[in-house]
């Protein structure tokens, strides 16, 4: 048996093995030589499911939708060279969206770079500022404290990925030839690894104290945009939106416009109303409540840039500045679901009812425009 080929094989193996003991268990590949070791030792894991996507950026996309919607890592491999250059724009989205990727790139061994090899390009740094970590490999080597610190490297990208600032890492992976060997060696899995477990955030009570006291009793609004929330965060908001009596205007990437969660007070054809200068201009709200990243409408946009200063509330639990419009009076580092358990605990009065009224109403009416403009067609342009 060749000890390369061999070697490459174990090599990839223990990087793989890293990535699932802290959590990953999808790998999408596109095919290619050099990342042969990597793409054979994602399916031979027992633990890894793989997709194969010929075309690289179409398999970012696919990686980028199921890390989205399963709010857990997924890997990425593509071969050296300007392949995977083209899961850049994904990995641009990923970083600004906060979505956790592992970028896996094979690449030549360093005596084949800078001297006109064959599909090698410098791919040190290849994603600059939009990557939260990157790791450049050794080539394989046969000592065994050299595949456990690739198995604790790996674990440690996964969590890079995810906290605090969840987006893609990206680990370069050069390959010596032979690539591969026959017949394939032993591959074991180690049970051991350290799965993600973010840390919840808890603002000071004397914060929500006075947020509380602020929002209470006023005409109010909350905003919740594309985001990262745990499973409950639907539940909790809607039960503080219920106390408040406000409207909750979601975002179509907020994930709060489908399922069990109470949608009663849920705005979604806002575009429709708050356009209309006769309703936004009439129909002010004293504070504004802000989760996630910033929504993408540019009526909504138009609405909360009349906002005074200050009457901006945003939860932000990851260390950016989600504020474009300049308006924040109050930063709440904090798990937006602890926000708005604490802010239900203390919540004393709700905002006149006319307030939820009016904007129920309108929610309504566009509703029932869009309804008889589409018809029965789902796919309608309007």
């Amino acid at each position: 048996m060749n000890a390369t080929g061999a070697g490459n094989l174990q090599w990839a193996y223990a990087l793989l093995d890293g990535l699932a003991a802290a959590g990953v268990d999808r790998v999408v590949v596109s095919p290619g030589s050099r990342s042969t070791p990597l793409a054979l030792a994602s399916e031979l894991h027992p633990s890894l499911q793989t997709w194969v996507q010929v075309d690289e950026r179409c398999a970012a996309f696919f990686a980028l939708g199921m890390a989205r919607i399963t709010a857990t890592p997924v890997a990425l491999i593509a071969t050296s060279g300007s392949a995977p250059t083209h899961w850049y724009p994904a990995v641009i989205e990923a970083d600004q969206a906060g979505i956790p990727l592992v970028l896996l790139s094979a690449d030549r061994p360093l005596e084949l770079q800078a001297c006109g090899a064959n599909q090698t390009i410098d791919q040190g740094r290849l994603f600059q500022q939009a990557v939260r970590a990157f790791h450049a490999l050794p080539a394989m080597h046969q000592h065994a404290d050299g595949q456990a610190f690739l198995h604790s490297l790996a674990t440690r990208a996964v969590h890079q990925s995810c906290w605090p600032l969840p987006g893609p890492v990206h680990i370069n992976v050069p390959f010596h030839e032979p690539l591969l060997a026959e017949p394939i060696p032993n591959l074991t899995p180690v049970a051991s690894g350290v799965a993600v477990e973010p840390p919840t955030l808890t603002p000071p009570d004397a914060q929500l104290d006075r947020i509380a006291e602020r929002i209470a009793g006023q005409a109010g609004l909350i905003v919740c945009g594309p985001g990262r929330f745990s499973a409950d965060f639907a539940t909790s908001l809607a039960r503080l939106a219920e106390i408040l009596n406000c409207p909750v205007v979601a975002d179509p990437l907020s994930g709060l416009r489908f399922g069990s969660h109470d949608r009663s007070r849920i705005l979604c054809h806002y575009d429709a109303f708050l356009r209309r200068k006769a309703f936004s201009e009439n129909h002010r709200p004293q504070w504004v409540l802000r989760f996630g990243n910033m929504p993408v409408s540019r009526s909504l946009l138009h609405y909360l840039h009349a906002l005074q200063a200050g009457q901006l509330i945003l939860v932000d639990p990851f260390g950016r500045w989600p504020d474009p419009l300049h308006r924040t009076g109050e930063m709440l580092r904090a798990t937006p679901q602890v926000v708005c358990d604490g802010l239900v605990a203390r919540i004393s009065s709700a905002a006149p009812a006319s307030w939820w009224e009016v904007f129920s109403r309108q929610e309504q009416v566009a509703a029932q425009l869009h309804h008889d403009l589409t018809g029965s067609d789902p796919w309608f342009e309007a």
